[in-house]
């Protein structure tokens, strides 16, 4: 069977619509099956969405290589293609010098030809050194061809096409027109001053004593508990250390965190809220440090405690991709 993962010289390159588009027009005529590297959740519902088949994660922090391949090995029976969604940049993971974590560690896993998608707004041949230095950065990955994103028009497209199949000795496979009502708005985090707020809980389950919650079982419940999810996590600068206990502010109420902190979510106990009598459905306010909307505080230097690290390192390690409005 067939298989490919599309990944991104960065988080924004556009990479998700690629897929999407690329998988929606594939599922006219076959079955697709999709992958998403990390445990991210959104991506996998649009993707699951225009196939008609589930997406699954494959994430390399979290899951060992055996585990890896029994997914992917079982997610693709009776698929006639296989398209891996790569999580932010290709070579973005956990570590600064390990690729734990990252799209480039799955594909070696399983021996997957990348194409990589490159936002070239506003570079032409500059977009032949990012490919170049994408090839040689890691002689283990196998990168095929490109996809051009953001492009201006007919010269833009020569330019940058003829610099990167001269320099990079690969195809430029597609190129795709710069359409701001066409992209994909990025999950906003909403961080004001020394707050991060406004995440919505996606889902919330129940599930019973002894049942666990996270990777590697880190939380067994000890009766009844309703867990949320909040659309944040390490990729976006929340520190991964943090573990059941940290607290948070659902709605401006006090719970804490359960198991363990994901690449783009966390699990959060949604009992004290319930209790409270305060709602915590979709679209809940979530407040990991800061102030919440009804004046509720959560100190930032007890989460920075809870991770073992300081406020000012939590403030710092915060991902571009997180709005930040000082006031």
């Amino acid at each position: 069977m067939k298989a490919l993962m599309i990944a991104g010289d960065r988080s924004g390159s556009g990479k998700t619509s690629i897929t999407l588009a690329i998988a929606a027009i594939l599922s006219r005529s076959m079955n697709v099956q999709t992958f998403k590297v990390g445990m991210d959740y959104i991506d996998p519902s649009y993707l699951s969405g225009v196939t008609g088949r589930p997406c699954r994660n494959l994430d390399s922090f979290v899951q060992s290589s055996d585990e890896i391949r029994e997914i992917f090995d079982h997610g693709r029976q009776g698929g006639d293609i296989v398209l891996v969604e790569g999580v932010r940049g290709l070579y973005e993971g956990g570590e600064a010098l390990g690729d734990q974590g990252s799209s480039a560690s799955i594909a070696k896993l399983l021996g997957l030809p990348i194409i990589l998608v490159v936002s070239a707004r506003s570079i032409t041949r500059s977009a032949a050194a990012i490919v170049k230095g994408f090839q040689a950065f890691d002689e283990g990955v196998d990168i095929r061809g490109v996809i051009l994103n953001n492009v201006a028009g007919e010269k833009h497209i020569a330019k940058a096409t003829a610099a990167i199949e001269h320099y990079c000795g690969i195809p430029v496979v597609g190129t795709v027109p710069r359409q701001p009502e066409m992209e994909l708005a990025m999950r906003h985090l909403g961080h004001t001053g020394e707050e991060i707020h406004s995440l919505g809980n996606e889902i919330d389950h129940a599930v019973q004593a002894g049942d666990t919650v996270g990777y590697g079982s880190r939380f067994t419940a000890e009766g009844p508990t309703t867990i949320g999810v909040a659309a944040c996590g390490y990729a976006d600068g929340y520190p991964r250390h943090c573990d059941t206990g940290t607290p948070v502010l659902v709605n401006g109420v006090r719970t804490r965190l359960v198991g363990r902190v994901s690449m783009d979510m966390v699990t959060v106990d949604l009992n004290p809220v319930i209790a409270a009598g305060v709602d915590a459905g979709f679209g809940s306010e979530v407040t990991l440090w800061g102030r919440a909307r009804n004046g509720a505080v959560l100190p930032i230097d007890e989460v920075a405690q809870a991770a073992g690290t300081v406020g000012y390192e939590l403030m710092c390690a915060l991902a571009p991709r997180v709005p930040v409005a000082v006031g």
